[in-house]
Order: structure tokens, then C-alpha cells, then sequence
């Protein structure tokens, strides 16, 4: 019984031996080959894989990428293919942007308006010739000295306010409206100008009766 112990134990000790001799110097070269043999293994995906699982491919062209756009995107492109189909480009044209344009003009009762001093309310006629509604209309009615010789231009900035309407006209609108007035002046030049600050502000300097904005309401 003792001999088949120490044979017993002569064979386990055996296994031991070997994991102490691979533990030696050349096991730190050997454990290098075996981790980068792993790196090069593995193995990346492909742009096909990608496809299998449902995710887009960078590879993909314009008609893979049309399937998977919004319906309104397709047809906003198919819209402006249409447009440019039936709507070739001109060489030399610009395209006209969006503005208002405004006119003022009298009426039969703009001239009696004015009879006596104090608060009137004068009637013109303002019409919005752009393409864009003008929501800040401003009709001001200004009162200066009376012109000297008659064919004379006044700067605008001798010129003082007697009153002003604010409203809103929409494009190809034509409307009459009645401007508050303090008339301060027996004798003088009253005129009315009609402007929009955001998209057709005032650039006149002097009283320019010929221009669409400005009407001489009164001289007197």
C-alpha cells in the first residue's frame, strides 16, 4: 500500500514539471505571438452584412437613398424638377423678390378736407401694387410753408407731422382710408406720404409730386 502512493504521487508531480518549464523565460515571446495571431483573426464586417441587418450602406446611391426619404421630401423634388423643366433659367433676368409697393392718390373730398383749422380726417386712396402684403402701412399727413415760385421742392424735413394711420394691405389691395389731421397752418403746403418701414420704406429728401408715394393733399 505505501509503494502505490508514492508511484501515485510520482505521476501527479509530472503535469506540474511542464506548467513550470512553459512558465519560463520564453513564455512572455509566446504569450506576443499568440495575442497578435488573435488580432489578426478577427474579422471586420462587411458593407453586405451591414445591408442584411437593415442599416444604410454608405455605399448606397441617390435611388437607395430616395426609398428611404419622407413623402413630402419626394415630392417637393419632384415639384422643383417640374419647375425647372417648364421654367428655364433666362440669362441676364433676376428674379424679383418679395416687396410691397405702395401708391397714394386723392379722392373728390381729399381738397375739402381741409377747410378751417383743428382736427380732420382726410381721405386718400392707397393701393399695395407689390407681391407681399404690407402689414405696416403708414399714411402720415405733413404740413410745411406755402411753396415759392409753385414748381418748388420742399425738403422733407421742413416738414411737420399732423397725423398718421397705421394698418395692413394686402397685395393688389386698393382701399380708401381717412388719416387723422391737426391742421396748425392757415396758409401752407399739405401733403401725404405713404410708405412701409420693412419692405418699401421712404427714400425720398424733398416733396416729389410726381412720385407714386407722395400726394399733395392741399395748397393753400
Amino acid at each position: 500500500m505505501p509503494a502505490r502512493s508514492k508511484v501515485g504521487s510520482r505521476k501527479r508531480t509530472a503535469p506540474r514539471r511542464a506548467v513550470k518549464a512553459a512558465s519560463g523565460p520564453h513564455a512572455a515571446s509566446a504569450s506576443r505571438k499568440t495575442r497578435g495571431t488573435s488580432k489578426k483573426k478577427t474579422a471586420k464586417p462587411s458593407p453586405a452584412a451591414g445591408r442584411k441587418t437593415g442599416k444604410p450602406s454608405p455605399a448606397a446611391g441617390p435611388r437607395a437613398r430616395a426609398g428611404r426619404e419622407a413623402p413630402w421630401r419626394q415630392e417637393f423634388q419632384r415639384f422643383r424638377r417640374e419647375w425647372r423643366r417648364t421654367h428655364p433659367p433666362r440669362p441676364g433676368k433676376r428674379h424679383e423678390m418679395a416687396r410691397t409697393f405702395l401708391k397714394v392718390t386723392r379722392t373728390a373730398d381729399t381738397a375739402s378736407a381741409f377747410s378751417g383749422l383743428g382736427l380732420k380726417h382726410v381721405p386718400v386712396i392707397v393701393q399695395n401694387l407689390g407681391n407681399v402684403a404690407a402689414y405696416t402701412c403708414v399714411v402720415r399727413m405733413l404740413e410745411a410753408r406755402p411753396r415759392s415760385p409753385i414748381h418748388e421742392k420742399i425738403p422733407l424735413g421742413e416738414f411737420t407731422l399732423g397725423g398718421q394711420l397705421v394698418f395692413t394691405l394686402q397685395p393688389g389691395e386698393r382701399t380708401t382710408v381717412r388719416v387723422p389731421f391737426m391742421r396748425t397752418r392757415a396758409n401752407g403746403t399739405f401733403i401725404a406720404i405713404v410708405s412701409d418701414p420693412l419692405l418699401d420704406p421712404n427714400e425720398l429728401t424733398v416733396a416729389d409730386f410726381n412720385h407714386r408715394r407722395l400726394l399733395l393733399a392741399n395748397l393753400t
